[in-house]
């Protein structure tokens, strides 16, 4: 879940879902505190070890909790020197250890988190990276965007600068995300809240839809059993199901009013969607009916 702003972070799996679509409410419990007045930016489970945590900070560490151990082994990063904001960061999908952390003074970096090291540097980009998502497809590749341009560029973790770009739009990116199933497909949200698909291979947009949000999309997340479906998180308020096919609005859930929506799951079994927002709620809805079952709120700031 991509959290944004949080103090103290809780354990994400506060409401349980269990496979046959039920929700059972169990009691918070504190994974670790960010320390001193430092915000959580960036919150990431690692693909393939369950137990292992990554969170960025508002001053550029970077942190890895493992809930086995619990221990918590902490990257310096930008806070040791310009103490720059993480914007984005994600494990390596082919290694246990090797993360990717971009920061908001356009620096990209590629981390070892068992010894904490700096292993590569890659080219200063004159805009803040916004998102990145490995190429699964093209080992070792892996893309980036900004919210300042319609940009994505192709990286391989070897070269210091990017091996290509391509333009895909005349707004901003905020989140790009692959597409199960089309290994060379991802699926682009922009800040003017249009949602495309974009072939890497081919180098060329296969969709563009007009905006669907009347704001800015801050978070994508496909379905887990069907292909063709994935569901956007807006400044608006709203959760909408898109078909990637079509790129036709299929259904939308209303979190409220002055209820910012920065985060996006879809529950085991995909029965249940949940977002939360800047206030620090979580709002739970079932899938099929648009049902809201659980408006919880979990943190007292954002």
């Amino acid at each position: 879940i991509g959290l944004h702003l949080v103090t103290n972070l809780l354990l994400c799996l506060t409401m349980v879902m269990s496979s046959i679509g039920t929700v059972q409410q169990i009691n918070n419990q504190r994974f670790f505190s960010v320390a001193g007045k430092c915000d959580a930016k960036v919150l990431r489970w690692h693909p393939h070890v369950a137990t292992r945590l990554l969170l960025g900070d508002s001053v550029g560490s970077l942190h890895v909790y493992d809930s086995v151990k619990v221990k918590v082994t902490k990257i310096l990063g930008k806070a040791k020197t310009s103490k720059d904001p993480v914007t984005d960061a994600q494990w390596d999908p082919l290694s246990d250890v090797y993360l990717l952390a971009a920061f908001q003074d356009g620096c990209l970096t590629l981390y070892d988190a068992s010894t904490q090291q700096e292993l590569h540097n890659f080219d200063k980009q004159a805009q803040s990276i916004k998102s990145i998502a490995w190429a699964r497809a093209q080992p070792g590749n892996f893309l980036t965007a900004s919210d300042r341009v319609g940009v994505l560029r192709l990286w391989n973790v070897s070269q210091k600068a990017p091996l290509s770009q391509t333009k895909v739009g005349n707004s901003g990116i905020n989140c790009i995300k692959e597409i199960p199933g089309q290994p060379h497909w991802f699926v682009v949200s922009f800040k003017n809240s249009s949602v495309g698909v974009c072939d890497i291979s081919a180098r060329s947009m296969k969709f563009m839809s007009t905006p669907g949000h009347s704001e800015t999309i801050f978070d994508v997340v496909f379905h887990p059993h069907d292909e063709d479906l994935f569901a956007t998180a807006s400044y608006d308020g709203y959760v909408k199901f898109w078909r990637t096919s079509t790129m036709e609005n299929v259904r939308e859930f209303r979190a409220g009013n002055n209820q910012v929506l920065y985060g996006l799951a879809l529950g085991p079994g995909a029965t249940r969607v949940c977002a939360v927002s800047g206030a620090g709620y979580l709002f739970i809805w079932r899938v099929d009916t648009g049902e809201q079952v659980h408006r919880l709120q979990l943190h007292s700031e954002k």
